[in-house]
């Protein structure tokens, strides 16, 4: 796969896919608007 990284058997990589795989839904939030950087 192109976004596949080498050495990606870290365990925490593990659980986030098991936590992203569990979730029924994700929120993301993000300071850029209309490809630029708010004044957040």
């Amino acid at each position: 796969m192109p976004d596949s990284v080498k050495d990606d058997d870290h365990p925490a990589v593990h659980e986030l896919r098991e936590h992203t795989l569990w979730s029924e839904a994700q929120v993301w939030c993000s300071p850029e608007r209309h490809g630029q950087i708010t004044g957040i």
